[in-house]
């Protein structure tokens, strides 16, 4: 496992091709015409997850301005702050929470299941290679204050 990861944006990017890709047939699907593409529900299913995603990133990333501390991902050793406050008495990812959500709002235009899989392989992604060696560099900087919010408080939800 590499202590340098893909960057997170990055990552959800790939996920949005692959959910693109995943769904093209769709969109010359006949039967999975403009009707269905443009109904209430399916903007609705589209609009919550992405406005939820866009407010979230906007409450973490000012709570990263308040305590002065960095938003950059690939280098979380250069974190000066623990932040446990305000959204991150919820969920220790909020950002990454969120880039989840603007991606199931993504496989919901799209209007396929199939469009889930990379969302699933980018939060699994994420977990496994971003958020481990950013607990490791959190747990080195912080150690029993971080091991403590790490024991209060859930990873995603």
């Amino acid at each position: 496992m590499s202590e340098r990861p893909i960057p997170p944006p990055v990552l959800a990017a790939v996920a949005a091709a692959g959910q693109y890709a995943l769904s093209r047939d769709a969109r010359r699907d006949k039967r999975f015409g403009r009707s269905r593409r443009g109904t209430a529900a399916r903007l609705a299913l589209t609009m919550a997850p992405v406005a939820a995603s866009a407010a979230l990133f906007a409450v973490a990333a000012r709570e990263f301005g308040r305590h002065e501390t960095t938003i950059l991902p690939m280098d979380p050793a250069r974190a000066t702050t623990l932040m446990t406050t305000g959204v991150y008495r919820h969920t220790r990812n909020p950002i990454y929470l969120a880039d989840v959500l603007a991606l199931l709002g993504f496989a919901a235009w799209l209007g396929r299941p199939r469009a889930l899989l990379p969302v699933a392989a980018f939060a699994i992604t994420l977990q496994e290679y971003q958020i481990r060696a950013e607990e490791r560099a959190l747990e080195a900087n912080f150690g029993a204050a971080y091991e403590e919010y790490r024991r209060r408080t859930p990873r995603w939800i």
